[in-house]
């Protein structure tokens, strides 16, 4: 089921910095390219409406953002969450962590940053250059997590578990910090590309039985479709090339929402199969009745982002006078069911 291929970086200048020799792993299934186009897109949801206004101008009409202020405080990619921005930003987390609840997920706050130590066996060498931000306190060096997935996996390290305690379905709802470095100038203006958000994560560590690995896995996905199918957002899942996929990383699909006003399909949901390599590298094992000889598998996805899954809401849900809110939050919005835009603007 592998094949050995280099990805669309400079693997070996890579490789050799950590002074460490490694081949990517690949599922077969996955289309190879050098570049980051022509992803395979295996399923539409949804007819894809056509609006007038894209999220940054819907945002400052409804005045639930301020940019303005977050670039003095914060420099660029700022932001404030204002009135009911905030209001929207809490009813996703409500909405997303009951949803998983229902769904026998246990429920986890994180740390915000980890040890180097740890960090490097969570994350692939290039994120220390390109996401991760440095933190040194006295002689020990953190790092602030990018995604709950990193925290997640520090639970990992040298761990044992039972197999009859596996899969093990978990969550983690955190802040998260990202330099976006490499990506100045792409998608700058208002919430959907900031060095600082919310999101949800949705984390499985299961063992290496070909029908239940990919059970799970393919689960997974279903989970984290059924949660914008409730929200009622068109979107379509992508199968990624190789070019997209990290070092820990057998097999990925994004769900990538419909954007009416910007006219394109963008990145929601990031749904990936590590096999055992994130498991390898943490060293953790599973308890077997007769010993330590069964393979440990991680799946990791995305539930939301919620300041970016904010953008496809207000685009997708748009009308001439504001904002209708979507049926599945509005019980966590005191049923609010339409927020209008500001006369002034």
């Amino acid at each position: 089921m592998y094949q050995f291929i280099s990805v669309g970086f400079d693997l070996k200048s890579t490789l050799n910095e950590v002074k460490m020799e490694r081949y990517e792993r690949v599922s077969y299934f996955v289309p190879f390219k050098c570049d980051n186009k022509n992803s395979l897109i295996i399923k539409k949801f949804k007819r894809q409406p056509f609006y007038r206004y894209s999220h940054v101008e819907i945002m400052r009409k409804l005045d639930i953002v301020d940019l303005n202020n977050g670039l003095k405080a914060a420099g660029n990619r700022g932001y404030f969450l204002k009135g009911f921005g905030l209001d929207l930003n809490l009813a996703l987390v409500k909405f997303g962590l009951e949803y998983l609840e229902t769904q026998q997920h246990v429920k986890l706050w994180a740390p915000l940053f980890l040890r180097k130590q740890i960090m490097k066996k969570c994350v692939q060498i290039l994120d220390f250059k390109n996401q991760l931000y440095k933190i040194p306190i006295a002689k020990n060096t953190f790092y602030l997590i990018a995604t709950a997935e990193q925290a997640i996996c520090s639970q990992m390290y040298n761990n044992t578990y039972k197999i009859s305690d596996l899969p093990l379905k978990l969550c983690c709802y955190s802040t998260c910090f990202r330099k976006e470095a490499g990506s100045h100038g792409i998608d700058s203006g208002g919430l959907f590309r900031v060095h600082q958000f919310e999101k949800i994560e949705q984390f499985i560590i299961s063992y290496s039985r070909y029908f239940l690995k990919n059970k799970e896995f393919q689960l997974l996905l279903e989970r984290s479709e059924k949660f914008y199918q409730q929200i009622r957002l068109p979107y379509q899942i992508v199968e990624m090339n190789s070019s997209e996929l990290n070092s820990f990383s057998f097999i990925k699909y994004d769900i990538e929402a419909w954007f009416p006003g910007s006219k394109t399909y963008r990145e929601v949901v990031s749904c990936t199969n590590c096999l055992n390599m994130q498991s390898n590298s943490l060293k953790s094992k599973i308890k077997t009745q007769n010993s330590f000889d069964c393979d440990m598998c991680t799946f990791n996805s995305t539930l939301a982002a919620t300041e970016r899954l904010m953008c496809a809401l207000v685009e997708n849900f748009q009308v001439k006078e504001g904002v209708k809110i979507p049926h599945c939050l509005r019980k966590y919005c005191n049923n609010k069911k339409f927020l209008k835009f500001n006369a002034f603007f």
